[in-house]
């Protein structure tokens, strides 16, 4: 659309626009202080703005790194990410340093590479979200070093109070994930994916999000892997999704769906293991199914497997 027929919008339908519809990045390159007073008020007054520096280009970066203080205020979401822009989340962090700066911040994508920045500044920044009132949260982490006080800061964040939804992506080994037990989360949506989670690690999960709707985790078998074969581990894939009863919204009646691959369950997962789960999540599960096409000659050897004094 060109610039002639935005101008021919009213203000109201042009805040709208830009509020729902138009990157904080494409809307500073496009407009901002190009000469055009309407548009830059209309910027101004404006007061949720996105902001995707995703493969951004670095001329464009720039530009945002210098008019930014003036919006900062106003920033719903950001997404900051080393894919393809290496440097950028240095050099994000060298100009806000701690996300408490974006007082009206409710979403941010944050991923980065541990190699490419120091730890002090990265913990200072995941941090400092503990004062902030974000909703939905994905971090994606490559990291080699600092593991253990990566996982600290994790667990602190499954205790955010505002936080809805975390999606969680990484490719380190060691989490604590025991430590969760002793943290309350508001978390409803939870993804976690590349991170050794073993399958009675659920009930620390289960024990820490009480409010949990859906959940999808990558489990790996037991066990330490040797130096180069971290990614030779035996891997399942769990999804949990409990949803309201629509016509009785009032009613706890809610639906378990439990999907994995049988490739490595019968070998991991003991009926103990089993019954560990039941016995912290039982009471919201209403209906409990397994996902197992192509696997029914092997039906008599899952019902051994699962058989606890809850199923038999």
């Amino acid at each position: 659309m060109s610039l002639s027929k935005l101008e021919s919008f009213p203000n109201e339908i042009l805040t709208d626009i830009i509020e729902k519809y138009i990157h904080g990045v494409d809307l500073l390159r496009a407009f901002s202080f190009q000469l055009n007073r309407r548009f830059d008020s209309l910027i101004i007054q404006s007061q949720r703005l996105r902001f995707d520096f995703i493969q951004c280009h670095k001329d464009d970066f720039r530009l945002c790194m210098s008019l930014l203080p003036a919006y900062i205020d106003k920033i719903e979401e950001l997404a900051i990410s080393e894919q393809d822009t290496p440097g950028q989340v240095y050099a994000f962090l060298s100009f806000f340093p701690l996300f408490t700066l974006f007082k009206r911040l409710r979403k941010l994508y944050f991923h980065f590479n541990g190699e490419a920045i120091s730890w002090s500044i990265l913990e200072n920044a995941l941090n400092s979200l503990s004062q902030t009132t974000i909703e939905t949260l994905s971090i994606k982490a490559s990291i080699k070093e600092n593991e253990f006080s990566l996982g600290n800061t994790i667990v602190h964040i499954f205790g955010l109070k505002s936080l809805k939804r975390f999606s969680l992506s990484s490719d380190f080994y060691v989490m604590n994930w025991f430590n969760l037990a002793k943290v309350s989360s508001n978390i409803e949506h939870l993804t976690i994916s590349g991170i050794h989670c073993e399958f009675q690690d659920l009930q620390y999960i289960f024990q820490c999000a009480s409010r949990l709707k859906y959940l999808d985790v990558e489990l790996v078998g037991r066990g330490i892997p040797s130096y180069g074969e971290k990614e030779k581990r035996p891997k399942k894939s769990i999804a949990i999704i409990m949803e309201k009863s629509i016509a009785q919204p009032d009613v706890l009646s809610k639906r378990s769906k439990f999907a994995y691959s049988v490739d490595y369950v019968l070998n991991d997962v003991t009926a103990a293991m089993w019954l560990s789960y039941f016995i912290v999540f039982y009471y919201r599960v209403i209906n409990f199914t397994n996902a197992a096409a192509g696997y029914f000659f092997l039906i008599g050897q899952i019902a051994d497997a699962i058989s606890t004094i809850f199923v038999s």
